[in-house]
């Protein structure tokens, strides 16, 4: 026989549809799927690119004649608009992912270019004469010595210990402090001192021996040798 012929002990069956003067005849792959369609799992894919090829696929195949002629009419509208509305969904978020990258890059580049700006005028505000430091605070230019925020203002208590005026100040994050007092009834402070750890001593001798005056107290702090605070409340006590 010539090659392609079926022989008699090949194994084919004849109620199969095959001859025996002819080439055995195979099913397409279409009607080996439709044999089993009814028991095969349904399937959509997983990842997104191939999820999306699919819907793409969908949406062009299912409305085509051949294949709306043997699905229901509002299956057909209703598979094709939902794969429609999925896809611009999907094009809506590659556009805003695209945007977003940008706004990234412009965010960027503008901190690289504010960064610079503001590096400068902060130096050139610092040699202007007098400028104090608890603008450079108020505008957070002089970093802290630690993670924690430098306070407003200074708080601290006053006692007398052993004729001294004891100046008890909490530190925080701050590296000392400036000491200001005068007499009440004067209108300038004058620094007496300064210190790095509470409490501060004030020393100094009655104005004038014997009698009793009230002495008022302003603290500022400092970091770096810079007053960094504004001033704090104003104290008094009397000392005699």
């Amino acid at each position: 026989m010539a090659s392609g012929i079926i022989r008699a002990d090949s194994g084919y069956r004849f109620d199969e549809g095959h001859f025996m003067d002819r080439p055995p005849s195979f099913p397409h792959a279409w009607e080996i799927l439709e044999k089993g369609l009814k028991h095969m799992p349904n399937f959509i894919p997983h990842s997104k690119a191939n999820y999306y090829e699919f819907l793409l696929n969908l949406k062009t195949e299912v409305v085509k004649p051949e294949v709306a002629a043997v699905l229901p009419p509002d299956d057909v509208t209703t598979v094709a608009a939902k794969a429609t509305n999925q896809l611009a969904r999907h094009a809506a978020t590659l556009a805003a992912k695209v945007a977003y990258d940008a706004a990234l890059k412009d965010e960027a580049d503008g901190k690289i270019e504010t960064d610079y700006l503001l590096q400068e005028k902060n130096a050139d505000w610092k040699r202007i004469a007098g400028f104090p430091g608890k603008i450079a605070t108020k505008l957070q230019m002089v970093a802290s010595s630690s993670t924690a925020d430098v306070p407003a203002k200074v708080s601290f208590e006053l006692k007398i210990v052993a004729g001294e005026v004891r100046v008890d100040w909490v530190k925080g994050p701050l590296q000392g402090i400036n000491v200001y007092a005068r007499l009440r009834g004067e209108t300038t402070w004058v620094k007496i001192g300064w210190d790095t750890s509470s409490p501060y001593l004030d020393s100094r001798p009655l104005a004038q021996a014997g009698v009793a005056e009230v002495r008022e107290y302003m603290l500022r702090g400092v970091i770096k040798d810079e007053e960094v605070t504004e001033d704090s409340d104003v104290k008094s006590i009397v000392l005699k």
